[in-house]
């Protein structure tokens, strides 16, 4: 049983680094493809920050709220790379990639929740 809670614990940890680091991807995509200054600049720079500001707080919650705040947070970051100036800007190549890990990442987090529920 206490590997269980470590292993969890371990999994929301490691989801948390990745919704960080999808942040940082938006910071390349501003500082690289957006004309500095401009409103879609801005916007990026700004919404690089949320995922951080998402994971990070997650891991002081419940692990049941944690994992369920991790999946809102892999979920609004996809939503923005799938939106007009996100496909505008990221390549093909990347946008399958990301839905597919995005798959993956609410199926495993959907496993940890169902687990955590008393599955």
């Amino acid at each position: 049983m206490v590997w269980q809670v470590m292993a969890i614990r371990a999994f929301l940890f490691y989801g948390a680094v990745i919704l960080s680091f999808l942040g940082g991807v938006q910071w390349g995509v501003a500082m690289s493809l957006e004309p500095a200054g401009s409103a879609g600049f801005r916007g990026r720079l700004l919404l690089s920050m949320v995922p951080s500001l998402i994971a990070w707080p997650a891991l002081l919650l419940h692990p049941f709220t944690a994992a369920w705040l991790l999946v809102a947070g892999f979920l609004v970051v996809r939503l923005h790379e799938a939106g007009r100036d996100s496909r505008e800007l990221l390549p093909h190549w990347y946008q399958t990639l990301r839905t597919l890990l995005t798959v993956v990442v609410l199926a495993c987090h959907g496993a940890v929740i169902w687990r955590l529920w008393g599955g």
